[in-house]
């Protein structure tokens, strides 16, 4: 008779050790400020209950080539921390730590729920009904935009809420914009994002990516969204193929390619300067909002809070449609 495995919901600190069955839903490596290294993952059992795991520098080598994601297996002789991880991305009170003695031993295993994602309703984050240090998604806005319309129904002028989304006002992503209407028939469509998110990031080290739900995927994800749902990168139609790239010869900027029919190439080349340009149509909202005041006046559609939650229905829609493996997801429309 096989050995009795434990459960994820029961870990706490009764006991040295646990026994466990588990896939490995998730397992991501993570490099400090001083360029130290190690491996954190989820492991969720056939209950789906999950519980974070951590892997330490000096046990890195053992085991970074050994564990993949989704594999099933048996772990022993681990230790019980509290969950004291500065970003948690699941709720239990306690972490599993592999130590010098830790065995796994890959099994297979039924019952195992898919791997989903676990999102968070809005309005329970306008309530406060969740933990500023757990990484979750957002299902949900239809809250936060009522309450906006209500507030701005009783106000006695015009409430501006914008969101900032510089892509929309990059001038390379405008020009894009123009000429996909000359490509013709569109025959196909191809995104491809790299960035890798530690140490040698300059983003990695900033505090407020780290202090709000969703992190870094959602940080960045919305910018290429928005940039996807204006001109979608790289664009072969039946006339012309247009292409934009982010960088040219060491200058920050993006480089708008038109290629026609017979090969030629027509390109251009445009500084960062989104930032800039959201700023300033930012600031004439506001100044307009003042001079007009108690009159209506057409705010800037780019900064508008509903383009912001189309960006996010898409992207959820996205992990949504990896989760369902394929299956055929309806985005949220605002």
């Amino acid at each position: 008779m096989s050995r009795k495995v434990d459960s994820v919901k029961d870990i706490n600190d009764s006991k040295e050790t646990w026994r466990l069955a588990v896939p490995i839903m998730d397992v991501w490596s993570v490099v400090n400020n001083k360029g130290i290294e190690h491996l954190e993952m989820i492991v969720m059992n056939s209950l789906g209950d999950r519980i974070q795991v951590l892997i330490r520098h000096d046990h890195l080598l053992k085991w970074k080539d050994v564990i993949k994601e989704n594999m099933t297996c048996i772990i022993k002789n681990d230790s019980v921390y509290n969950n004291d991880f500065q970003w948690k991305v699941c709720d239990h009170s306690k972490k599993i730590v592999f130590l010098g003695g830790t065995t796994m031993k890959a099994i297979e295993l039924q019952n195992i729920p898919p791997k989903g994602y676990f999102f968070k309703d809005f309005g329970e984050i306008l309530q406060g009904k969740c933990k500023t240090d757990r990484l979750e998604g957002i299902n949900e806005l239809e809250t936060a935009l009522s309450t906006y319309k209500s507030i701005s129904a009783d106000a006695p002028g015009q409430i501006i809420w914008s969101v900032a989304e510089n892509y929309r006002f990059e001038p390379a992503l405008i020009e894009g914009k123009k000429l996909i209407a000359d490509i013709g028939k569109m025959m196909s469509v191809q995104v491809i994002v790299e960035g890798s998110m530690n140490s040698s990031n300059p983003y990695f080290s900033s505090s407020w990516r780290r202090s709000f739900t969703g992190g870094f995927i959602l940080d960045m994800s919305v910018h290429f969204i928005a940039g996807l749902r204006m001109i979608l990168w790289r664009v072969v139609g039946t006339n012309e193929t247009l292409q934009i790239e982010r960088g040219f010869q060491g200058q920050h900027g993006y480089l708008v390619s038109l290629y026609d029919a017979n090969g030629q190439c027509k390109s251009s080349f445009f500084p960062f300067s989104g930032v800039t340009e959201e700023l300033k149509a930012f600031f004439n909202d506001v100044s307009e909002n003042t001079l007009k005041k108690g009159s209506q006046f057409v705010l800037e559609h780019r900064l508008s809070f509903v383009e912001g939650a189309r960006d996010v229905a898409l992207l959820e829609a996205m992990l949504e449609f990896g989760s369902r493996q394929g299956k055929q997801v309806q985005v949220k429309k605002f």
